[in-house]
C-alpha cells in the first residue's frame, strides 16, 4: 500500500469513527428540510419539462437532477456489462473491462456534478458512493457515504451504501461496535448492518481475499452469538 493509498485508508477510518459515535449517540439528528431539498429526485425529467422553474435557482436543481439520472444510467449498464464478465474471455473481455470501467467513470462524473450543483440531492451521494465502491474506491465511497449521512443521518439507502462501504474496507471491528451500538438505539439499522456483514462472510468464508482467515472466523464466531443473544 503506497503512502497516499495509507493516508486515504486511515482518514477513511477516522471518518467511519466519527460517524459511528455520531450515531451511538443520537447526535444526528435530522433537519427540518424540505423533502424536495434533500430527498430522492423527482421522476426522471425531459429536457423540455415545463415544470421546472425558469429561475436560475430552478435551472441549477434541473441541470442537478439531470446529472444524477446521468449518473443511474451508468450504473444501470455497468451492472449488465459485470454481469456479462464470466462468460466472456480474450479480448472480448478487455473491451469488456474498458466499458465497465468508462461506465463507472461516468456515472462517478455525473454523480459528481449532481453533487456540485445541488448538495442537498442526497441520493447522488449513494450513487457516487456505490460507483466508487463497484470500482474499486471503498475509502472515498466511505468518506462520501459518511458525508452525505451527516447531511440526512435518516436516509436508510445511504445507511445502507455506508455499510456496504465499511465493510468494503474490511473494517471489521467497526462494522461490529456500529452493531453493538445499533441493536440497541435503532434495530432497523442494526438489522441493515447484519444483512451487509452477511454477504461479507459468505464471500469471505470460501477466499478470505487476502485476509487474516482467523479474522474471517472471529466474525462468524461474533455473527453466531449475535444470533444466539449472547453477544
Amino acid at each position: 500500500m503506497s503512502t497516499l493509498q495509507s493516508r486515504t485508508w486511515h482518514g477513511a477510518a477516522r471518518r467511519c469513527a466519527v460517524v459511528l459515535a455520531l450515531i451511538a449517540a443520537g447526535a444526528l439528528a435530522a433537519a427540518a428540510q424540505d423533502e424536495g431539498d434533500r430527498g430522492a429526485p423527482n421522476a426522471e425529467p425531459s429536457a423540455n419539462d415545463t415544470l421546472f422553474e425558469r429561475t436560475d435557482a430552478g435551472n441549477v436543481a434541473q441541470q442537478a437532477q439531470m446529472a444524477f439520472f446521468a449518473g443511474e444510467r451508468d450504473l444501470k449498464r455497468a451492472a449488465k456489462l459485470a454481469a456479462r464478465l464470466p462468460e466472456l474471455t480474450g479480448k472480448k473481455r478487455d473491451a469488456a473491462d474498458k466499458d465497465l470501467a468508462r461506465a463507472y467513470a461516468g456515472a462517478v462524473a455525473s454523480f459528481q456534478e449532481a453533487i456540485q450543483l445541488n448538495p442537498r440531492l442526497i441520493a447522488a451521494y449513494g450513487g457516487l458512493s456505490k460507483a466508487l465502491r463497484l470500482s474499486g474506491g471503498s475509502a472515498e465511497s466511505l468518506a462520501v457515504s459518511a458525508r452525505g449521512l451527516q447531511l440526512a443521518p435518516e436516509d436508510e439507502a445511504l445507511f445502507a451504501e455506508w455499510a456496504e462501504a465499511v465493510l468494503g474496507l474490511d473494517l471489521l471491528g467497526e462494522a461490529t461496535q456500529a452493531y453493538g451500538r445499533l441493536r440497541e438505539t435503532n434495530p432497523e439499522r442494526a438489522g441493515v448492518l447484519m444483512a451487509v456483514m452477511e454477504r461479507w462472510l459468505a464471500a469471505h468464508q470460501a477466499d478470505p481475499q487476502g485476509l487474516d482467515p482467523a479474522d474471517v472466523q472471529r466474525l462468524a464466531d461474533w455473527m453466531a452469538a449475535q444470533g444466539q443473544g449472547t453477544g
